[in-house]
């Protein structure tokens, strides 16, 4: 069976060319426009709101990283120096302060002339020293003291690696010993870090 097409023509007036010109007009200068007023506040808003989200988060990504950073210097200082007195029964016994701390810190530390003692990131310095313990007659520990650390580092510095040592002090206050039963109290270690403007931290091990 053969199926015969039919195909129709539909006039078309000059008054329907105008309209379709008119309708093609009217599209493409919408194109053109661009962004509406709400549009163009949506992207401001966005921009605003990225801006002060960076200046909220890159402080606190300033100190984690100085902080982890210095954390790692004084964790790797105690490790040092663990090493190098292993079985020696005192701390200061034929080796030099001015050796330890070359041998406990790293090179890039050493870096004012006319010193001896390391610096630390925020201008202070970092030393060490043994501590006598009365009971024994001797120094069967030491400390690593760092000086000028600000008070939102210091909160930081103390919660992330106080467990490694036996003891901690804020400007001469312990805010945790586990030889004497000071636990770790985090609202403790804040007054003591905030109590000035900046703070020195000793952190004490036995040998």
């Amino acid at each position: 069976m053969i199926h015969q097409l039919s195909f129709y023509i539909i006039p078309v007036t000059q008054g329907d060319i105008k309209e379709m010109k008119k309708t093609v007009l009217t599209k493409s200068k919408k194109s053109k426009k661009g962004f509406s007023l709400l549009e163009l506040l949506l992207v401001l808003s966005i921009i605003a709101a990225l801006i002060v989200s960076a200046f909220v988060v890159y402080p606190k990504v300033q100190i984690m990283y100085r902080v982890d950073k210095i954390g790692k210097v004084i964790l790797g200082a105690k490790s040092a120096i663990q090493e190098l007195y292993k079985g020696r029964a005192e701390y200061d016994r034929g080796i030099s302060s001015n050796e330890v701390m070359r041998i406990a810190f790293p090179d890039n530390v050493f870096r004012v002339k006319g010193t001896s003692l390391p610096q630390n990131d925020y201008g202070g310095t970092y030393s060490i020293s043994g501590q006598f313990a009365s009971t024994l007659g001797s120094y069967s520990g030491f400390s690593i003291d760092i000086r000028s650390v600000p008070s939102g580092d210091c909160i930081r510095l103390v919660s992330n690696i106080h467990g490694a040592f036996q003891s901690v002090s804020i400007n001469a206050v312990t805010v945790f010993s586990s030889n004497t039963n000071v636990p770790y109290n985090p609202s403790v270690v804040m007054e003591a870090c905030n109590k000035y403007e900046t703070a020195t931290i000793q952190f004490t091990s036995l040998m």
